[in-house]
């Protein structure tokens, strides 16, 4: 499906949603458009480690990517390599952003910027890690624990994971350990394994909730968060667990509340 095939695709906008909330149809076209836009301009959403456009660097690429009579071919460039990773919408696709908040949620996925991106990550991590964290004793590794997470992430794990989505800590496979991240010095190493644990999470989700949206997404991950199925840290997610990460980040990011309700 090409970029204005994904617009055609989603249902027109009605009125039906009660005053104050956006109406479903309207939302999905305005994540229908969002996502055309990422398919044609995609230069602006992958990590470094995609553009490989030998013989420049990435930084060469974005450089030339700014300059108008770069711009498209550069951008057509990346596209077809990420097309030919197996970016391929289903016919269907509309019909499923209207229809499902996972859909809605893994198209933000491959949208939003990628400091929202990496917040999601690390309050994803925390909840698949939260059995570890509470098991921490000790005032000193508590603190530690919070110092790699974040604060966000360190209280969604300790206070609201455990009565409201405790199924999401069953994904952890137990590969990564949270001692082995609570070190004395807290180095940012230590921080980068935990959000690329977080990445993993969130590519996870995507495979299960709009596994067209897979190859882009991974597109968007570090090389860290973009493991070999031999050395995966998280099982695969079911629907149910699918469902509480929506709830999870529909209380904790905002932004995205009202896209993914």
């Amino acid at each position: 499906m090409t970029a204005a095939a994904v617009l055609a695709a989603v249902p027109k906008a009605t009125s039906s949603a009660a005053p104050g909330e956006p109406a479903t149809d309207q939302r999905s076209l305005e994540l229908a458009a969002r996502l055309a836009g990422a398919i044609l301009r995609p230069i602006k959403q992958v990590d470094d480690s995609f553009l490989r456009l030998a013989p420049l660097t990435a930084q060469h690429v974005r450089a030339a990517s700014a300059l108008p009579a770069f711009a498209s071919a550069i951008n057509r460039a990346v596209r077809s390599d990420i097309e030919s990773r197996g970016l391929a919408l289903p016919r269907d696709f509309g019909r499923r952003l209207a229809d499902r908040s996972s859909s809605r949620l893994a198209v933000l996925l491959v949208t939003e910027p990628i400091e929202l991106i990496n917040r999601a990550a690390r309050m994803l991590a925390g909840a698949i890690l939260h059995r570890q964290v509470l098991a921490l004793m000790l005032k000193d590794q508590r603190a530690a624990a919070r110092a790699v997470m974040g604060e966000e992430a360190f209280l969604a794990a300790t206070q609201e994971v455990p009565m409201l989505n405790p199924s999401l800590g069953l994904l952890d496979k137990g590969r990564l350990k949270i001692q082995s991240l609570i070190q004395p010095d807290i180095a940012e190493a230590q921080k980068m394994r935990f959000l690329a644990f977080g990445g993993e999470a969130l590519s996870r989700f995507t495979d299960t909730a709009e596994a067209s949206l897979s190859s882009f997404f991974a597109c968007r991950l570090p090389p860290a968060a973009r493991p070999d199925d031999s050395s995966r840290a998280i099982a695969g997610m079911t629907e149910g667990q699918c469902t509480h990460v929506i709830k999870l980040l529909r209380r904790r990011l905002p932004e995205w509340a009202d896209f993914i309700s």
